[in-house]
């Protein structure tokens, strides 16, 4: 497997692409390493953690909750709102994958308890940082 940044946000990109279809999803989650992808949930280069987030986000959608949080990705995103990513579209791309976390109706109990305040520092803080708050 390549370790070129490049290559790895490209395959990530037609990951998360292909993560959108309900068919494909469901292929994704048999054949996904999301461990993996939890690891480059928390990459320092925006290009390969955007794409990574948008992938676990899809795999919320599709149910596949227990399979996430359990590789740490409920931990992982939050710790990436914790900490503010460096990145505004870390941020946005965090706060929209907890978002279907929680209207996914199973992760609203893996949620910290902290991460509400969290986000509202966030939704306070929106014009310094260019990150709309998408929170359903």
């Amino acid at each position: 497997m390549s370790e070129d940044p490049e290559v790895v946000s490209n395959g990530l990109w037609a990951l998360a692409f292909l993560a959108e279809d309900r068919v494909a999803i469901k292929h994704i989650q048999k054949s996904l390493n999301i461990a993996r992808t939890v690891e480059f949930v928390l990459s320092p280069s925006p290009s390969v953690a955007v794409p990574a987030i948008r992938i676990v986000s899809s795999l919320f959608s599709s149910g596949a909750v227990v399979a996430v949080s359990a590789a740490g990705g409920v931990r992982a995103l939050q710790e990436l709102v914790r900490r503010f990513a460096v990145d505004p579209a870390v941020t946005l791309e965090a706060c929209r994958a907890l978002s279907s976390l929680a209207a996914s109706g199973n992760g609203k109990v893996l949620l910290e308890p902290g991460i509400i305040g969290d986000l509202g520092k966030i939704s306070s803080s929106t014009a310094d940082y260019g990150v709309i708050l998408c929170v359903r």
